[in-house]
């Protein structure tokens, strides 16, 4: 009997642990959560949000070869409690510097693990069915007040990234 194994679990697996590390080296405390968040919100974090897909198709009808394409989402947050109006009524730079900050978190604890270990095959270093193509698909910055238990209060940014991969798998 034959099975088509899935490179999802192996990919996401190897992206989390190695964006959790990422976050552990930061200079500023950043929590990694492979999970969306409620309540609890430190004032850096990382999240591995989801998969969308995978989608197959055929690949090769001989051989029954299928191509796989997903997504693996998430976002960067930082908040700050510093106002971004200044006593006198002007801008305070609190807005460029958490923007700043936010594609520096992006960069650090995201795009740097996916260019260093996804250059190579098997793409992150995975066991088992590995994508042959990952490549950055988007971003979308967001930046206003924040929210501290329900009232507005300082500036909060959110860097969302998604990642779009194909893999050719071979039925064993």
């Amino acid at each position: 009997m034959s099975t088509l194994t899935s490179s999802v679990p192996g990919i996401y697996t190897r992206f989390c642990e190695l964006v959790n590390e990422a976050c552990e080296e930061q200079s500023k405390p950043t929590a990694f959560f492979d999970f969306a968040l409620n309540q609890y919100e430190p004032a850096q974090y990382v999240i591995v949000e989801g998969i969308e897909g995978p989608q197959i198709e055929w690949e090769g009808i001989g051989t029954y070869e299928q191509k796989e394409h997903y997504r693996i989402h998430g976002f960067c947050t930082i908040f700050t409690g510093d106002s971004p109006i200044s006593d006198s009524g002007q801008s305070s730079g609190v807005a460029l510097r958490v923007l700043v900050e936010t594609y520096e978190l992006l960069n650090s604890t995201v795009m740097r693990q996916m260019f260093t270990y996804g250059r190579n095959e098997p793409l992150l270093g995975t066991e088992g069915p590995s994508p042959y193509r990952m490549l950055p698909e988007d971003c979308q910055y967001m930046a206003g007040p924040g929210d501290v238990d329900g009232s507005p209060a300082g500036w909060e940014s959110q860097l969302k990234w998604s990642f779009m991969f194909d893999a050719i798998l071979t039925p064993q």
